[in-house]
């Protein structure tokens, strides 16, 4: 089988990919998100590689870049792969996202879903903050929109702290959300859907991110002394049909809360495989083998 990994051309997660795959016989080829090219006529719609046809791919993986750098056209282009070429995608949900792929997205269908996450206001201007302090109390978490591995994000304990982050990023969009009472929060991955494994991330000393990528550490958890978590987050995944996903899930350990604070399209896996032990690549790979495998005959591309 042939895969595409659009998002991962190079690095040790790619390379985990690569390699697990190739043990099992199959092409796995990564791509960045600039080499996306559309030809369009009266006559024709042509998503390519820069040239390289995606007709050859039984499948093709939107891991990550799209959001960040806001290449929403492999959108279009993968849905009409999979509506005119019967290419597999995964992570087909987020192609029906249209030009709305932002978190605030995510914001309203949990809203519409009665999915438990922290109070968020998304807002454009310093000007806003009268607003926000009403609604939201310090210290609060401020975030880049579309920024992910913790990076763009800070927690600001009053207005100074605040203005002077977004006069930095003047231009963006930004997520003002309110803070829980933590001592870290629980990664779960899924993969099609159901969740494969999940681990406590802790922070590094005198930070509140728990990402693994700015220096949190993991705990491995049993998932079976977690269950509603373990049941918010396959709900999450199959809710927005993203079937690779890592769900972040916050407990308040004051009142035992929970709250969903984001849900990742291409995660990162490296650190879930270093604290868990779990095979994630392969798992990744088996999934796309019986994504691919489920192609019935009449769906075969001309």
């Amino acid at each position: 089988m042939k895969f595409l990994v659009v998002g991962l051309k190079k690095g040790k997660t790619f390379k985990r990919l690569y390699e697990e795959a190739a043990k099992r016989g199959h092409s796995l080829r990564g791509c960045l998100t600039s080499e996306l090219t559309i030809l369009s006529s009266p006559t024709s719609f042509v998503p390519s590689l820069k040239g390289d046809s995606f007709v050859s791919y039984d499948l093709i993986y939107l891991c990550a870049g799209i959001e960040e750098k806001r290449r929403f056209e492999w959108y279009l282009a993968t849905r009409y792969l999979y509506s005119y070429k019967k290419v597999k995608i995964v992570n087909e949900g987020i192609i029906d996202f249209s030009y709305q792929p932002e978190q605030t997205f995510f914001y309203l269908k949990q809203f519409e879903e009665k999915i438990n996450f922290p109070k968020t206001i998304t807002f454009f201007s310093p000007s806003s903050l009268n607003y926000i302090e009403k609604e939201i109390s310090y210290p609060m978490i401020i975030k880049i929109s579309g920024v992910h591995r913790g990076e763009g994000i800070v927690l600001v304990k009053n207005r100074n702290e605040a203005l002077a982050f977004l006069r930095a990023n003047r231009g963006k969009v930004f997520l003002a959300r309110q803070f829980i009472s933590n001592d870290g929060d629980i990664r779960v991955f899924c993969i099609g859907y159901k969740a494969i494994g999940a681990m406590k991330r802790i922070p590094p000393k005198g930070d509140f991110r728990s990402n693994i990528s700015v220096g949190g550490k993991g705990i491995a958890l049993k998932m079976e002394e977690y269950p509603e978590v373990i049941r918010i987050a396959e709900r999450a995944s199959l809710l927005f049909k993203i079937e690779i996903a890592g769900v972040d899930i916050m407990i308040d350990k004051e009142t035992g809360e929970k709250y969903i604070l984001e849900i990742n399209v291409g995660p990162q896996f490296l650190g879930l495989e270093k604290y868990t032990g779990i095979n994630v690549a392969k798992a990744i790979v088996e999934y796309f083998e019986k994504k691919v495998k489920g192609v019935s005959r009449n769906e075969k591309r001309n």
